[in-house]
Order: C-alpha cells, then structure tokens, then sequence
C-alpha cells in the first residue's frame, strides 16, 4: 500500500514537473517573441522619422516610441509628436520646430543644439536631460519637467519660452522666467528701457 502511495505521488510529481517546464518554455518563448517585436517596431520608427521630413504624405507620430535611439540631425519639423517617447535618445541637432509635443518624454536624452522653437512642450517632460544648447525661442513649455536637467542656467533661449505656475523649473528661475513673461506681456515699454539701458552700459 505505501509502494503504491510513494508510486501515485511520483507521478504526480512528474506530472506537475513536466507541466512546469511546460509553462516556463511558453513563457521564455513569449518573452523573445515579445523582444523581436519591440526590435522591429523600433527600428520601424526611426526609418519612419528618418525618412519623415522626405515624405510628401506627413503621417503623425503620435504615441511613437524612440528609446535610446540615434536620431542627430533628423528633422521632424511640424510634426505630431504627441505622448511619443524620446528618453536616453541622442538628439543632437534635431529639428523640431513648430512640432506638437504635448506630454512626450525627452528623460535623460541628449538634446545638444536641438531646435523646439514654437513647439508645443505642455507637459513634456525633459528631467535629467541636457538642455544647455537647445533652442526654446517661443515654444509652449506649461507644465513641463525640468527636474534635474543640465544646463538650465545656460540656456537663454527659456527667457523667450512661455511658462506657467506648473512648470517644474528650480524656484528662482521660474521665478525669473514668470516675471520676464509679464514685463514682455504688461510692461514692453519697461523692457525697451531696460535694454536700451543695458545697452548703453555695454557700449561705456
């Protein structure tokens, strides 16, 4: 009787033994499946935004995914780049110009000389990333992230940005930025003098 006992649970041990190995080779196999997909969708968009500026059919990028991607130089002009995600990518030089870029990730991407004037920025988050040469000239940064990004302080092209309240800039140079914004909006008189005034200092 014990025989048969220690027989059935051998079994049953093989059983769930075998369903087990079962299981873990699906989900191995789901796994690579899962990771040529993610390969080939990647390597379908920066074919698509490489290209983007050469087609006559301007297809939007909404939701695209660009993720430690190499995409120096690329123009991407007027595009809509929407909730796309451009975090650890290497953007230097790129064009972005008038591009919709509502609430899309630039997190710890290089953005050396990259253009985003009269981007739409609301919400994009740029933390960690490096801002020191890019071109803010007009572009919509309200509600933006700049939590930890370099070279904040350098880039004067934020003075000619417009912000608001939510956007997460260190204390004082929001604060610079919000009172430059309503001396240029209430002020422009004021302003004049003062540049006029700089300018005369820089000239004795």
């Amino acid at each position: 009787m014990l025989d048969l006992a220690f027989l059935l649970l051998g079994w049953l041990l093989g059983i769930l033994s075998s369903l087990l190995s079962g299981l873990a080779l699906f989900w191995l196999e789901g796994q690579r499946i899962r990771r040529n997909e993610l390969l080939q969708r990647k390597e379908t968009n920066l074919r698509v935004a490489l290209n983007w500026a050469k087609s006559d059919k301007k297809i939007s990028l909404r939701g695209y995914t660009f993720v430690g991607t190499d995409l120096s130089g690329v123009d991407l002009s007027g595009a809509d780049l929407v909730a796309s995600d451009f975090s650890h990518a290497s953007l230097n030089g790129a064009r972005f110009h008038n591009a919709k870029l509502s609430r899309t990730s630039f997190i710890r991407a290089n953005l050396k000389g990259v253009d985003f004037r009269f981007a739409d920025l609301t919400q994009a988050d740029f933390s960690h990333a490096d801002i020191g040469s890019a071109n803010f000239d007009n572009a919509n940064l309200n509600g933006t992230k700049f939590i930890k990004s370099k070279g904040i302080y350098e880039n004067s092209s934020l003075l000619l940005s417009v912000v608001d309240e939510m956007t997460e800039l260190p204390s004082e140079k929001l604060k610079e930025l919000l009172e430059f914004q309503n001396l240029v909006k209430n002020h422009p008189q004021q302003l004049i003098d003062l540049l006029e005034q700089t300018e005369e200092k820089q000239g004795s």
